[in-house]
């Protein structure tokens, strides 16, 4: 044998083999940061295919690590099993089961990404790295902001990225912004302050842009934290440091709004404002949170041991909801969502998770003192308090990419924690077990991914037409998803397009529905309207009323259309004094409250313009006209875009024999709006004619 190939072979013979651990080590920290960044870029981890692919991965990296044997559980780990098992068994209970499930994937998504970034940092420049990945993921972002807000040419502008929702983005900042600012803080030579503190400039403008007043007050607390876990002979230095920076970011801020602004002046105004809008009570985003902390406070009460189950805080709050202004999927607070969903058990699951990521913070910042990394460690601390407490006033558990990057936070925490500790040993049973519990819930990922397809599928074919190709796609999708209440519902609207409506069929899924939601007022409305279609029958009029008022009683605020057809109901049955009695008991709940102007425009504000416009015009046909134009004058100054009113508004003044006074209406509508009926009433009345807006 030639040297040359001798030495090829004892080469071969001496090299490091790749161990499971060593390919886990290299993969592992990827694998997750991956993730993280197709969450944050896709909705916030809102769009269903990259929430799916993201799930089905780490359920999958998770599998492999228990396999084979390489996970490190820790306090952080066993209290969010805990928690996991509690979700699961809350599935038994809950008012929407498919939420819940839908929850429990979420939290073992969790689960997986602080295992697996525990289990597999081989060291602490491994989990700098990691960090820096994660740091870049955000500056992505910020990049991408500045691009929509040069784009957008509007200085008040709020910056939201890719999570297209501004207080959301500004919690992922949150768990970035703090990591800059301790290496900033802590930085030991000139060339690392600079890197580190044009990073700072660039996270802490954004942060400032989001205009999220709980974000800013977060950090503000988080901040005496940060200085607390450096080191004594830092802190000084430190404090002038981020004072400097402070007024980097503040010129900054000036800078990229003054570069889009309007008029003089007008850069970095409308930040102070909004700053200064935290004093004030009154404000209607600080009442929207008082009122969704009541209303999970409220159940709370009616559930406390066990809750309405995971997730189902939005199908509850409807019921709590006590001004039609402030509807809410999200309670805006981990914390009391929690109480609300999980009762007293919840609470102590989720302390018990808390109180398990202090302990292994404590632990982590004794590992790194004793090996003189403690910076990065206060960094992770101080991020994950920033979250923490953000989480307490906005929603950030509804975009899962902000927890997936906290629990990324949290297994760097852990893998320090636990450095020099091997995986705990484990019997095989035991593994396996674990490995096929995480296979159902993979195969369950996937069907609902599946379900989801098939619904989009449908969406396109009834948009087209297609009502026998939309119903097999809604069939596909209820037998993909069979818990999904809102496959049910689309299965009762297809068959009621179909050329031969089948009122049966719709009642057997509606009726379904109803079960797999029962706390869904949309279910028992939408049964009523299918029941009213045709010529009055008494029977079908008793069921459809007792379902509205069954929708009434579960959303007595955002489902004006069940006030209309109950109104509808009394006068068919030849009651307009009952009729009137149901449109004013639904006029209290929502004249006089800025609708219009609210978020609620979009969604409710045309089904209650059209329910307080069909008031008026029973008013004027009972011989009231002068309470119709009370009525009616007011619906114009609550939306001076609304057509209709003043085509009835003119009908009503010339029923009380005021002509001049119709003609002003109409011509102020076409001021100020452009609607064809109305320029139609204004020509009939240019030609001397009133038939055109005459009953």
């Amino acid at each position: 044998m030639t040297g040359v190939g001798q030495a090829a072979i004892n080469a071969s013979e001496t090299a490091p083999r790749l161990s499971a651990r060593t390919i886990l080590a290299w993969l592992g920290p990827v694998f997750v940061t991956a993730v993280v960044f197709k969450l944050a870029t896709n909705d916030g981890g809102r769009d269903p295919a990259s929430l799916a692919v993201a799930q089905i991965a780490v359920v999958l990296g998770l599998i492999v690590v228990i396999v084979l044997g390489r996970a490190r559980l820790g306090p952080i780990g066993a209290s969010m099993l805990a928690l996991s098992g509690l979700i699961a068994l809350s599935s038994l209970w809950s008012v929407r089961p498919e939420s819940t499930v839908r929850t429990l994937l979420l939290w073992t998504t969790y689960l997986g990404i602080a295992v697996i970034t525990a289990s597999t940092l081989p060291s602490r420049r491994a989990a700098r790295v990691m960090i820096d990945a994660l740091v870049c993921v955000a500056g992505w972002l910020v990049l991408v902001a500045l691009f929509m807000y040069w784009g957008a040419n509007n200085p008040g502008m709020r910056w939201y990225s890719t999570f297209y929702w501004p207080n959301p983005f500004a919690g992922f900042l949150l768990l970035t912004f703090p990591i800059e600012l301790a290496r900033y803080a802590g930085a030991g030579d000139r060339r690392e302050a600079i890197a580190h503190g044009v990073l700072s400039v660039l996270l802490g403008g954004a942060l400032v842009l989001t205009y999220s007043r709980g974000a800013w007050l977060s950090l503000l607390a988080a901040l005496p934290f940060l200085l607390a876990l450096l080191p004594r002979a830092r802190r000084i230095p430190a404090v002038a440091r981020l004072a400097g920076l402070a007024v980097f970011v503040a010129a900054a801020v000036m800078v990229a709004t003054a570069t889009v602004a309007t008029g003089p002046g007008q850069g970095g105004s409308e930040v102070v404002s909004r700053a200064a809008s935290v004093a004030d009570a009154g404000d209607t985003s600080i009442q929207g949170r008082l009122a969704f902390w009541r209303a999970a406070l409220q159940i709370f009460r009616d559930y406390p041991w066990l809750g309405t189950g995971a997730g189902t805080f939005a199908a509850v709050h409807a019921s709590y909801q006590r001004d039609a202004r402030f509807y809410a999927r999200d309670a805006h607070n981990i914390y009391v969502q929690t109480l609300s969903e999980l009762g007293l058990a919840g609470a102590v699951a989720l302390g018990a998770v808390l109180a398990a990521l202090v302990m292994t913070a404590a632990r982590a910042m004794r590992a790194a003192r004793a090996s003189g990394d403690d910076v990065l460690v206060a960094e992770c601390s101080t991020a994950l308090v920033a979250f923490f407490a953000h989480s307490a006033v906005e929603q950030n558990w509804s975009f899962p990419a902000d927890p997936a990057a906290a629990f990324l936070l949290v297994g760097v925490l852990a893998s320090y924690a636990g450095r020099g500790e091997t995986a705990a040993r484990r019997h095989h049973w035991a593994r396996w077990l674990a490995a096929v519990t995480l296979i159902l819930l993979i195969a369950t990922a996937t069907m609902a991914y599946g379900a989801h397809h098939a619904w989009v599928a449908g969406q396109a074919a009834a948009r087209q037409g297609d009502v026998e190709g939309a119903g097999r796609q809604y069939a596909k999708a209820a037998r993909l998803n069979p818990i999904h209440p809102g496959y049910a519902a689309l299965q009762a609207a297809i068959v009621m397009q179909s050329p031969v409506p089948d009122l049966i069929a719709a009642r057997r899924y509606l009726a379904r529905a109803m079960r797999l939601d029962r706390m869904n007022a949309s279910h028992p409305l939408l049964l009523a309207r299918y029941l009213m279609i045709g010529p009055p029958d008494p029977s079908r009029l008793d069921e459809a009323e007792r379902l509205l008022r069954q929708s009434l009683q579960l959303d007595p605020r955002n489902r004006p259309e069940a006030y209309r057809l109950l109104a509808r109901i009394h006068l068919e049955r030849g009651g307009p004094d009952q009729a009137e009695q149901v449109y004013r008991d639904a006029a209290a709940l929502y004249r006089g409250r800025g609708l219009a102007r609210s978020i609620t425009s979009l969604l409710l504000w045309p089904e209650v313009g059209t329910l307080l416009q069909e008031h008026a015009v029973l008013l004027m046909s009972s011989g009231r006209p002068v309470e119709a134009v009370e009525m009616l004058t007011e619906l114009i100054q609550e939306d001076p875009t609304w057509a209709p009113a003043y085509i009835e508004l003119a009908r009503a003044y010339r029923r009380m024999g005021q002509p001049t006074e119709a003609n002003r209406v109409l011509d102020e509508g076409l001021r100020r709006t452009d609607d064809e009926p109305l320029w139609v009433a204004w020509r009939m009345r240019q030609r001397g004619s009133g038939r055109a807006y005459e009953r």
